[in-house]
């Protein structure tokens, strides 16, 4: 049986635009070749996922859902407005089986719901938290089937309000 896994991540915005500055032809690219020449910086998790499912069997995407330019294009090649959902589109033109929210802080509970309503075939929604949260968020994380902490300390906030966790410590990409 095979797997399909999305991850849906954010890169820092310095980054962004650093990286928009010193390649602005990249703008103008088809999205597959714009998407590969910004994983190619090796930013933060960059698709160090991807490529490990993939050399696993399982089907991986990633989103960079900050990445305006980059979900922009997406959008016009695949009919879509700038005005929709971009990410809720992609989402469900994947149809993945699990879907690993990295930057789970950017969405709320209600967007949580939408994308089960709206891709039901979801066997299983993952949060990662690493950052300073909300009490919005947690509510928000408690629609997830479970969160992955950087730290005790998250896990421990977690457990306090009922939300199944995992540690899930810092690493290095050993490809870097």
């Amino acid at each position: 049986m095979s797997y399909r896994i999305l991850k849906i991540t954010s890169f820092y915005k310095p980054f962004l635009k650093y990286f928009y500055d010193k390649y602005p032809e990249v703008k103008l690219l088809p999205y597959f070749d714009h998407y590969t020449a910004l994983m190619y910086e090796g930013h933060a998790w960059s698709d160090f996922f991807q490529r490990h499912f993939s050399s696993m069997g399982i089907e991986a995407y990633e989103i960079v859902h900050n990445a305006t330019l980059l979900q922009e294009s997406w959008a016009r090649e695949n009919g879509i407005s700038p005005n929709e959902d971009i990410v809720l589109k992609q989402i469900k033109n994947i149809n993945p089986d699990v879907v690993f929210f990295q930057d789970c802080i950017s969405f709320s509970a209600e967007y949580f719901i939408k994308v089960r309503e709206t891709v039901p075939g979801i066997k299983l929604m993952i949060g990662h938290c690493c950052s300073p949260f909300s009490r919005e968020n947690l509510e928000a994380f408690s629609k997830l089937d479970f969160m992955l902490a950087c730290s005790p300390g998250f896990a421990e906030i977690f457990n306090k309000h009922n939300i199944k966790n995992y540690n899930f410590l810092h690493a290095f990409e050993a490809d870097i």
